[in-house]
């Protein structure tokens, strides 16, 4: 995908803080460690809270956080989606906060690539395993 602007639209921003100046570089060069985060953090946090606020009333093989530890009971299902809810809009958090790496850091395109799916991914393992621990100790008999 090809993205074309208007050369006199695309200026450098300044954003002063109190300690430091941040320059923020064209939209064309596509930031991957600004953009991505910036988009995919709001979504992470949105689907954490849908899990909190609305979790799935069954076990089903659709929607929810669903593996084998926290299909095996009704009650052990319940808690899974609200603590997974939980700890997926902190992870959002989290993500949405790395894209101010993007900001600060002068990386092309390849590497910031490289970078974002690396830590994405170490971050989404992170994310199950703290909750596949938490519910094998909280239902230590069930599991």
């Amino acid at each position: 995908m090809v993205f074309y602007f208007n050369r006199k639209a695309m200026a450098f921003l300044d954003i002063k803080f109190a300690i430091f100046e941040v320059k923020l570089r064209k939209v064309a060069t596509l930031n991957i460690l600004f953009l991505t985060p910036v988009i995919l953090g709001p979504i992470l946090i949105l689907c954490g809270f849908l899990l909190i606020k609305r979790p799935p009333k069954k076990i089903n093989f659709f929607y929810g956080y669903r593996t084998k530890t926290s299909m095996k009971s009704q009650e052990i299902w319940d808690y899974a989606q609200q603590y997974a809810g939980k700890q997926l809009a902190r992870f959002g958090v989290v993500i949405f906060l790395m894209s101010f790496l993007g900001l600060v850091l002068e990386i092309e395109y390849k590497a910031s690539v490289l970078i974002f799916i690396s830590y994405f991914l170490i971050g989404c393992v992170a994310l199950i395993y703290s909750i596949e621990k938490k519910l094998k100790e909280r239902f230590r008999k069930k599991t």
